[in-house]
Parts: structure tokens; C-alpha cells; sequence
């Protein structure tokens, strides 16, 4: 039984998954690229925000999405298979890459 555990553990930590970065819609009312993000967070336009999918996955819920909530204020909003450290490193590099 402890073997089993042991091998359903091992197989759970050597899982991978592949992200991509939803690419904004071009809006012609707006005249301008939109980004439409999960639950209304995001509200302010930034270069910097940005939302990550699982590939396969086109109903647009992200693992992981950063945007501007207002001024000098951003939300971070992630779920698994993104781990906390994993959702602040990748926010720090995308917070400092200038655009």
C-alpha cells in the first residue's frame, strides 16, 4: 500500500504541462488590441498585463493572469498547475521587461 502511495506521488510530481500567453483580439470599435480577462479583475489597459492558458484549453480560463488594477496597483490571480512561487517569479519578469 505504501509503495503504491509512494509511486501515485512520483507520478504526480514528474507531470507537464505547456502555457501560452492568450494573444489579445483586435477590437474595431476601440480601435485598439483587447485582452479580455476572468473574473473582471483587470480594469486598467498596461503592456504589462498579461493572461497564460493551459495549451488545449480555449474556453479562455487562465492558470495565471497579472494585470493593472489601477494606478501603481496590479493583481495577481493564479490556480494550479501554478504554484505560488512559480506565479510570482513569472510576474516579477514580466513586471520588468520594459515595453
Amino acid at each position: 500500500m505504501e509503495q503504491a502511495r509512494r509511486s501515485n506521488n512520483a507520478e504526480l510530481r514528474t507531470r507537464h504541462f505547456r502555457l501560452h500567453n492568450k494573444l489579445p483580439e483586435w477590437n474595431e470599435a476601440l480601435q485598439s488590441l483587447v485582452l479580455r480577462f476572468n473574473k473582471g479583475r483587470v480594469l486598467a489597459p498596461s503592456a504589462k498585463n498579461f493572461l497564460i492558458c493551459l495549451d488545449g484549453q480555449d474556453n479562455g480560463e487562465g492558470v495565471l493572469q497579472f494585470g493593472k488594477t489601477r494606478k501603481r496597483r496590479y493583481a495577481l490571480d493564479f490556480r494550479h498547475p501554478v504554484s505560488p512561487l512559480q506565479a510570482f517569479g513569472i510576474c516579477l519578469s514580466f513586471f520588468n521587461w520594459n515595453v
